[in-house]
């Protein structure tokens, strides 16, 4: 079992007084002020694990910090590759486990800068100049916005509807643009943003905190939401620190069997590291 573990929600005073009576160790969002979508878990899942990892930088006992989602199920064999103690050198992130190629928007955490796959690159990954133009990732179309690049190429970023969103692509074009990202990049003067991630889990070694912070930072000054922010700032980890990366499979769905038992049942023998999502409201008579 894991010898700390925090509850982190958005959590009135009142209940964050009852978890600690009850000796929980909790941690009460701080931005539920800020609009809507903080409550919703767009950005407070981006700032629950920095404080988080930020809180353990200096611990001679918590070497990472592991982030789930309250509807996750965590496979800890796949997860730990069956070794004790946990491994702690890399960061941990899950993609959906169809290989990459096999589903066309599917290249959660993967640098599409060197692939062979130049189509599938360049339908998952865009640039954007300081300038604020914007461009595929080989640089053979240049545009004023990502609204005209989506013009341009059919299907870019594949199914993710919430790409075009100012919380996304919005987002990001006025990030690339900010003097605080320029030490990000790349070498010809670009930011190249890669594919969303499903972000339901994530882990973080501790030595990584103050970088991670850093990186969750400006996508927050920028309001990028998670799914759009930490594929980025796990490449940004990557690029400036050489953080190794370990990518384990997700199960997850989107049609009816989405949170019931079928769909994870069928995940069982594929060596899945993470179930999301699994919805336990209402299923304990069916398992006890």
């Amino acid at each position: 079992r894991f010898q700390t573990a925090i509850a982190a929600a958005p959590l009135n005073n009142t209940q964050l007084a009852y978890l600690e009576t009850h000796r929980v160790d909790a941690m009460q969002a701080n931005e539920l002020t800020r609009n809507k979508r903080d409550y919703l878990g767009f950005y407070n899942p981006m700032t629950n694990l920095m404080r988080t990892l930020l809180r353990f930088s200096n611990s001679s006992t918590i070497e990472a910090v592991l982030y789930a989602h309250d509807d996750a199920l965590l496979n800890l064999t796949e997860l730990s590759e069956g070794k004790y103690p946990f491994p702690t050198d890399k960061i941990i992130a899950n993609r959906r486990r169809k290989e990459l190629g096999g589903n066309a928007d599917n290249a959660e955490y993967i640098d599409l800068r060197t692939i062979p796959d130049r189509e599938l690159a360049r339908r998952l990954s865009h640039r954007v100049f300081p300038n604020g133009t914007v461009s595929d990732i080989d640089k053979t179309i240049f545009v004023d916005s990502t609204s005209e690049l989506m013009k341009q190429i059919p299907n870019l970023h594949g199914a993710f509807k919430e790409w075009s969103r100012p919380y996304c692509a919005g987002g990001q074009e006025k990030m690339a643009q900010d003097p605080d990202f320029a030490e990000y990049l790349d070498p010809d003067g670009s930011a190249y943003f890669p594919s969303h991630a499903q972000s339901d889990f994530l882990m973080v070694p501790t030595k990584y905190a103050e970088d991670f912070a850093k990186a969750v930072t400006i996508h927050l000054k920028h309001n990028v939401y998670l799914e759009c922010a930490y594929g980025k700032i796990v490449d940004m980890l990557q690029k400036q620190l050489q953080a190794p990366t370990r990518l384990v499979k997700l199960c997850t769905g989107f049609g009816p069997r989405r949170g019931k038992w079928n769909l994870i049942s069928n995940c069982r023998s594929e060596n899945v590291a993470v179930f999301h999502p699994f919805k336990i409201k209402g299923r304990f008579d069916q398992f006890w």
